[in-house]
């Protein structure tokens, strides 16, 4: 907990979406507060995949 901002939550986002809808752009944008053009976010953005999978297991 911070005690300097006793107001202040943290909590985790998980986004997810389809390949080029603005998932990135959106999380930029809330992070620094602002709107970032098409060009800054090409001239930052590293792309990057994950893949989470969950499976359930039936053990006998």
């Amino acid at each position: 907990m911070d005690y300097e901002r006793p107001n202040v939550e943290t909590i985790k986002c998980v986004v997810v979406g389809d390949n080029a809808v603005g998932k990135t752009r959106l999380i930029c944008a809330r992070a620094c507060n602002t709107t970032l053009t098409q060009y800054q976010l090409l001239a930052t953005h590293v792309p990057t995949v994950w893949a989470i999978d969950q499976y359930r297991v039936c053990q006998e």
